[in-house]
């Protein structure tokens, strides 16, 4: 009987000491109950995203947006009641496929804790796509973007620039549509060629640009055509500036120079040192063809400072309508990724009518037409 009483008092003893604890625990504040195994995995406030919150991932999609120059009146965001999602509905200018767009805005994501978990694209001409990320960590909310293209157009965000190679002139519907072509051409001239001044001063006055073709001499091509007065490399530095001054002087209206042939001379750094600097002294600029690529004359013009560039793409005179159309929609895309073309092509009648045509694609993606002079850039 008192060992049955003694088990009941203990028993009584601890389970009295048990309601105190609980008591007291109710009583104390939560930030001063100890650390259980399930508090560590609590998400803190600082975690929980709000909805008036920007977060850092929001603010690079808010600047991938500005690139596509997507207006503020074009971005719609809406937030779930328990802020776990946000969604973004926004209007593209046209201009950009929606390749490109789903492109840049999966890209922006590489400098955050986002990715693209799923993306989905309607087919058609007004194709439209919705982008879904997520972040690797749980705690941070899901973000969706939706984009259609509105009915407006893309700002100038790319330039082309169109040398008509070596022209010579004819009386006929080519000439006339080269002279009064309503955007900036540059056209090159070999400057004894017959007519080639006459030509050149009837260009000035509609307002096109003129680049004097320098006849250099070639390691393949004979040199000795009795049309064109050839530098050549072994001339005295004299011989060289003479010739130079007679090109000039034949068309002294022109704004940048190139070159006619001349693989032999373009690699010879006292030849092209003594015409770049000539070319210096005129405030001109000067074009190297594709196939005068790994030449000197680039660090040449390097160090006297001098505006140059490169041709990146001649059009075939070979090439149908058809042809030349799907050429000039390349040019448009490379443009727009690149910035800047500069492009060769001869005045062949083709070209030019297929060019007229295209004039409204150019505008509408975006791409403006400038003369040679605005692409070439000091190499210094």
């Amino acid at each position: 009987m008192k060992k049955a009483l003694f088990l009941f008092f203990i028993i009584g003893l601890i389970a009295s000491a048990l309601v105190f604890v609980l008591y007291k625990s109710a009583l104390l504040p939560v930030h001063l109950l100890p650390e259980t195994r399930k508090s560590k995995t609590r998400t803190s406030q600082a975690d929980i995203p709000q909805a008036s919150a920007s977060l850092p991932f929001e603010n690079i999609l808010t600047k991938a947006f500005t690139e596509l120059e997507v207006t503020s009146e074009n971005i719609e965001r809406r937030t779930s009641d328990d802020s776990s999602q946000i969604h973004y509905r926004i209007k593209v200018p046209q201009g950009r496929s929606a390749e490109f767009i789903v492109w840049k805005l999966t890209t922006a994501a590489r400098s955050s804790l986002y990715r693209v978990d799923d993306c989905l694209c309607s087919p058609g001409a007004n194709s439209s796509c919705k982008l879904t990320y997520k972040s690797r960590s749980p705690a941070r909310p899901h973000i969706s973007v939706s984009f259609s293209f509105s009915d407006t157009y893309l700002s100038r965000i790319a330039q082309v620039a169109f040398v008509i190679d070596d022209f010579s002139f004819q009386a006929n519907q080519t000439t006339i549509d080269i002279l009064s072509f309503p955007e900036p051409l540059t056209v090159s001239l070999l400057p004894l060629k017959k007519r080639s001044e006459w030509t050149a001063q009837i260009f000035e006055e509609y307002s096109k640009e003129i680049v004097i073709l320098l006849p250099l001499e070639s390691k393949t091509r004979r040199t000795t055509d009795s049309l064109y007065s050839f530098i050549k490399v072994h001339y005295s530095e004299f011989q060289i500036r003479k010739l130079f001054n007679k090109f000039t002087d034949a068309i002294p209206a022109c704004k940048g120079f190139s070159h006619y042939r001349g693989s032999r001379a373009l690699n010879d750094s006292r030849v092209m040192s003594i015409i770049l600097a000539e070319v210096k002294k005129r405030n001109a600029y000067f074009l190297l063809d594709q196939e005068a690529a790994g030449n000197i004359s680039m660090s040449i013009a390097g160090k006297l400072e001098l505006p140059v560039d490169q041709i990146d793409l001649s059009v075939s005179p070979d090439l149908t309508r058809k042809e030349i159309g799907e050429t000039l929609r390349i040019i448009i895309t490379r443009a727009q990724k690149s910035g800047s073309l500069l492009i060769k092509a001869k005045s062949h009648a083709d070209f030019i009518a297929t060019l007229l045509e295209y004039l409204p694609y150019f505008k509408r993606y975006g791409v403006s037409l400038v003369f040679a002079s605005q692409l070439c850039k000091s190499s210094g």
